[in-house]
């Protein structure tokens, strides 16, 4: 409860989970735009693997 004494003991928070955000936080933002740049390059792919000619559907 107090913040100075012998007693005091910090939470998990700030030992486990606020430095996982600093270290983690950052890669995301870095990996972000790569997912930006590679998403329609998936499109296309996605298109190329599934294309209308190997699909064999018959025209309307």
């Amino acid at each position: 409860m107090y913040l100075s004494g012998y007693n005091f003991k910090p939470h998990l928070f700030t030992y486990y989970f606020l430095p996982l955000t600093y270290y983690f936080l950052p890669l995301t933002f870095y990996l972000l735009p790569l997912t930006y740049y590679f998403l329609p390059l998936t499109y296309y792919l996605i298109n190329l693997l599934f294309h209308p000619i190997m699909l064999n559907l018959p025209k309307q």
